[in-house]
């Protein structure tokens, strides 16, 4: 989920009010009173439905690896059953394959529960799922948790058109299906309807399965008259108010989308998306929300954000972004509120919020991540994710970060709120609740709905998830006007459990508030002061390191927003990094305590108190004009505005702020530039006490004339011995970027190499490195980083014959991908299916998804490994990549062995089934010594430009080193 607030939030204010004002409407003496009291409902209170397990505590489970695999329709029809039988007891379970970082995020929850509960799995096919439908069907018509009062004939309303078509007239009391056509809106229509009556969806092309099977036809609704408001007006006595599934019905290439398709079925809600005015007509939506009750959950997600969530919070109803989501009807089962003993859980925060006096010479400051509203996010993102929670190295980390996530999962899914707590999380994590609060609403317009009674009792029941996810902070979005803000700050005030909040208000949530400060029943309600939000982590560095030391103003506090889609947790380690030692990082918990605590001026003056400082007033082009300002990481170089640490010991170097063959994967666009006879040395630094440390950058001929070359050598200088990491480099310039469909010469490549490879004992060593043109034409360089880099395997691996059987990347590792589009991917599992490759193999994927600008002329991914040869004086290396499209991606491969630099496959297209490369290293390279040593391989890839990168994979099918 991206949210781009277009929100006109304090436009007003932010005129009236830069510094501090009086907002004329308002008389800043007399605080403004909620206009409804805030009553906290009970501690049982629940917006979901609890399932229960069967009494056998067996699950059944659809498409699993070695069983079946299900297309969406298939997997529409298991989840429908899935929801029908989860409304007496969770029967089934959907292992939809959700991958994130090679881990099946549902099959991990399946695994947690059943090995916490004791409970017994069994995979099935869906056939055998279809008969143990028609096996109950019978008893559960009879006892009405099936079918319905509804006449099937009374479907038939249409002149000439019926949607009820069985040829006999058993109804109801006989098992059968209901027809849909895949990607149409008839997806949705036929998921209201089996949640109805019993029935369960079939796709058009499917049904003589499902016939041979023992099913009837029992309905067809593929036809454009059963829309929403047909189906509404025909289910309306049976449909339940207490939710709605929005959800698109349609997913890439006109199939159908296959997420969140049980737990509507179990509740009887009505399936709906509104993706255009002929599907959902402004009437029929006004008259739909008008029967939902209000201060209720809407699941899925919205078509348009801005306009949809306003236009439910009108309805005094929310959002909870649940649209890649399987297993709700699981997920709610009332035993996983509990402990193993039955005891209803109490999650608990992992961190130690406790307050510490406030230092006056230290400036506070906390990073917040986003969107944590998506509770689909939560299940199968960001515990899981290396740029989230599961970040390289975060374990050597001690400074605090912040996420957002949704109290609503104590509830909706509290066996991934009781993972993220006691599993994933770590001391440096708090959490605070995302906009805005329980769901995602637009505040201000929540707030005036029905006289302030929805918003009122929405706060009630916001008091009551707070304590449930042992949250403290809140964070607002949406209002009209100051007026409209001030009151609905004031009204969350009211909320026992909020000791303070985040608002975010404008262009990446801090356009307009500006890190200001509004107090309401003393309680601080803070806009973030800078917001990483695509733009550059050493900009939020500099202008955090210029804010004020002032522990009893606001001067003196700082909230960063982290936007999870633009930005990484790597790039608030490289924020904390670079910032002075004034600076302390604090969670957002205890930066609100603290200001609480310590902040003397608590008046409003009729708004937010706005600090001068801030990510606004102190611009880019400011800090680009003072490079000084932006402070040196000596493990990450990145080149934004000047050389950093590196200067010319002979020769000369310089600053690059533009490149010819420079397209938009990575960050290119900035480097140093080192002539010919040159040699550029970084400053001496100390190796931080890590294990597994890497040194990786990116450079290239800085020529658009592929003939040319540039030669250099890197040296490693460590506690006065020098050593050599390679030697007579040669890269290519290039031609091709931008216009081109292909790249001639080479373009962006990587240098990367493990630190024990020429060193076993660095840590809190002083090292320097060095970079030498040695022939041709000047070399650029850029993004030189010092970084822990981990094999994802912790299997017992033989290095000398990888085949990436059962998932496993053996002895690889991830350097760096490019995160180009949501289509990257690296991993051992095919990302479309979730199952291993029949012949084994890691898939790279470096599709850019289209564009105008071709990406060709960069690296968007390298990997390697390290590993000791054999002790033989005949070594053969082996390895198949094969291209997963006919476009293909082209790669490299490459070998660093005591200082040299070999080539053994120089930029080759893979497209299709490609020949096996075999090279007896010790016959083409005979002046080197193999026998025994250390070596390490580097796999680069890159988008070819064809087909401008849509779908272009390569496979890794095996890797092998043989001798005699």
């Amino acid at each position: 989920m991206k949210k781009i607030v277009s929100y006109t939030l304090l436009i007003a204010l932010a005129l009236i009010l830069v510094s501090c004002g009086t907002d004329e409407s308002t008389d800043p003496s007399e605080p403004i009173i909620p206009t409804q009291p805030i009553i906290k409902t009970s501690d049982d209170f629940n917006y979901y439905e609890q399932t229960k397990l069967n009494a056998e505590n067996k699950i059944y489970v659809f498409n699993t690896l070695d069983v079946e695999e299900l297309d969406n329709d298939q997997a529409f029809t298991a989840q429908a059953i899935q929801g029908l039988f989860a409304r007496d007891e969770v029967t089934f379970f959907f292992d939809g394959r959700s991958i994130t970082n090679m881990t099946n995020t549902d099959r991990y929850y399946l695994d947690y529960t059943t090995e916490k509960y004791g409970l017994e799995v069994e995979d099935i096919t869906l056939a055998q799922g279809v008969q143990m439908y028609i096996d109950s069907f019978n008893t559960y018509v009879e006892d009405g948790t099936w079918g319905s009062q509804i006449p099937l004939t009374d479907f038939n309303n249409i002149p000439g058109i019926n949607a009820y078509t069985e040829e006999g007239t058993d109804g109801y009391l006989t098992p059968g299906y209901i027809v849909y056509r895949k990607g149409t809106i008839s997806v949705n229509v036929a998921a209201t309807l089996a949640s109805i009556t019993g029935f369960i969806p079939v796709e058009l092309s499917q049904v003589e399965t499902y016939n041979a099977l023992g099913l009837v036809e029992k309905m067809n609704v593929d036809n454009i008259v059963f829309d929403y408001r047909w189906v509404f007006e025909n289910t309306l006595s049976e449909l339940n108010p207490e939710g709605l599934i929005h959800q698109d019905y349609s997913s890439p290439g006109g199939e159908t989308n296959e997420f969140l398709k049980d737990y509507g079925i179990t509740e009887r809600y009505m399936y709906v998306y509104y993706d255009s005015q002929v599907n959902a007509p402004e009437s029929f939506k006004t008259t739909l929300h008008q029967f939902l009750s209000p201060n209720r959950p809407i699941l899925g997600y919205a078509y348009q954000e801005d306009q949809d969530v306003e236009f439910f919070s009108q309805y005094g109803q929310f959002i909870v972004p649940t649209d890649y989501t399987y297993n709700l009807s699981y997920l709610l089962a009332e035993e996983f509120r509990n402990d193993i003993d039955g005891n209803l859980l109490e999650f608990e925060q992992p961190n130690d919020n406790t307050v510490e006096t406030a230092d006056p010479n230290k400036h506070y400051v906390s990073f917040v991540v986003s969107d944590g509203d998506n509770a689909t996010m939560w299940q199968n993102t960001s515990p899981f994710a290396q740029n989230f929670m599961n970040a390289v190295g975060r374990e050597n980390d001690d400074f605090p970060v912040t996420w957002s996530m949704t109290p609503s999962l104590a509830d909706l899914m509290p066996t991934v709120l009781d993972s993220v707590y006691n599993e994933v999380s770590n001391e440096n994590d708090s959490f605070v609740a995302p906009v805005s609060g329980q769901g995602y609403i637009n505040a201000g317009s929540f707030m005036k709905a029905n006289d302030g009674e929805y918003f009122a009792d929405y706060l009630s029941k916001l008091d009551n998830y707070m304590e449930k996810a042992d949250l403290n902070v809140v964070t607002v979005i949406g209002a009209d006007s100051s007026v409209d803000q001030i009151q609905t700050l004031e009204s969350y005030a009211q909320v026992d459990a909020v000791t303070g909040g985040i608002v975010y208000s404008g262009s990446k949530y801090f356009g307009n508030v500006k890190g200001g400060v509004y107090w309401a029943n003393g309680k601080p309600f803070v806009g973030p002061r800078d917001s990483l939000w695509e733009t550059t982590p050493e900009f939020i560095a500099a202008r955090i390191n210029m804010y004020e030391n002032d522990n009893t103003s606001i001067d003196g506090y700082s909230i960063i927003n982290v936007h999870p889609w633009s930005h990484s947790y790597e790039d608030i380690r490289t924020i904390v990094n670079m910032l002075n030692d004034n600076v302390e990082v604090v969670s957002v918990d205890n930066l609100i305590d603290l200001m609480t605590e310590n902040i003397v001026d608590k008046t409003n003056d009729g708004g937010f108190t706005i600090p001068e400082l801030n990510g606004i007033s102190i611009t880019q082009a400011q800090l680009e004009s003072n490079p000084s300002l932006i402070p040196v990481n000596p493990l990450f170089n990145d080149f934004i505005l000047w050389e950093e640490d590196w200067t010319a010991t002979s020769g000369s170097i310089s600053y690059s702020n533009s490149d010819a063959a420079n397209s938009n994967v990575g960050s290119f666009s900035t480097s140093i530039q080192i002539t010919n006879g040159s040699v550029a040395t970084k400053n001496q630094f100390t190796f931080p006490n890590i294990d597994d440390l890497w040194i990786s950058f990116v450079a290239r001929a800085d020529s658009t004339n592929p003939l040319d070359t540039s030669t250099f050598k890197v040296t490693m200088n460590i506690d006065g011995q020098t050593t050599t990491i390679v030697d007579n480099v040669e890269f290519k310039g290039v031609s091709g970027t931008g216009s081109a469909s292909s790249l001639n010469g080479d373009g962006w490549q990587y240098i990367a190499f493990p630190i024990t490879q020429f060193e076993s004992d660095y840590k809190n060593k002083d090292v320097i490195f060095s970079i030498e043109v040695l022939d041709g034409v000047s070399l650029k360089v850029d993004r030189f980083e010092i970084s822990q880099k981990l094999p994802s395997s912790t299997s017992i691996i033989d290095p000398y014959n990888n085949q990436f059987l059962n998932g496993d990347t053996e002895d690889w590792i991830l350097g760096h991908i490019f995160m180009t589009s949501q289509y990257y991917y690296w991993g051992a599992l095919n990302k479309d299916t979730g199952k291993p490759f029949t012949q084994g193999a890691i898939q790279i994927d470096t599709s850019d998804g289209g564009g105008d600008e071709k990406r060709n002329a960069n690296t968007n991914l390298w990997m390697a490994k390290t590993y000791v040869l054999p002790e033989s004086d005949d070594i053969t290396i082996s390895y198949d990549i094969n291209g997963g499209s006919d476009g293909g991606s082209s790669y490299k491969v490459s070998l660093y062995i005591d200082g040299e630099y070999i080539v053994l496959t120089d930029w080759l297209r893979a497209y299709g089934d490609m020949e096996e490369q075999i090279h007896n290293i010790t016959s083409l390279y005979p002046d080197i010594d193999f026998n025994g040593k250390t070596v390490t391989v580097l796999i680069e890839v890159r988008d070819s430009g064809i087909n401008n990168g849509v779908g272009e994979t390569v496979q890794l099918e095996s890797f092998t080193t043989t001798s005699e």
